[in-house]
């Protein structure tokens, strides 16, 4: 069991989050937003849930997602971040 051990460490297995990253994508791929969304949300890659939840038709919830995450990036003093720029337009596109 020990030389078993010694082995397992050195294994490189790929993180949970791009993990579910890339199923999220294939979701997006085959139609799948909502699916999509409920996985990025659990990773907090807001943006691009927001994007899934804006194509699902889902405006509304997209629209008050998005002004909250602009709101935390202005509380932080991130504005001149692309994650600020991306939700904006982002926000615009939803309107």
């Amino acid at each position: 069991m020990k030389e078993k051990l010694e082995f397992s460490f050195g294994l490189c297995y790929p993180m949970r989050y791009l993990f579910q990253k890339e199923v999220a994508n294939r979701f997006q791929d085959t139609g799948m937003f909502m699916s999509a969304y409920e996985l990025l949300d659990q990773i907090d890659l807001t943006a691009e849930a927001i994007k899934c939840l804006a194509i699902a038709g889902r405006q509304t919830e997209a629209i008050k997602k998005s002004e909250k995450f602009i709101e935390e990036l202005e509380l932080k003093g991130q504005t001149s971040t692309l994650a600020y720029a991306d939700m904006l337009c982002t926000l615009g596109d939803i309107k």
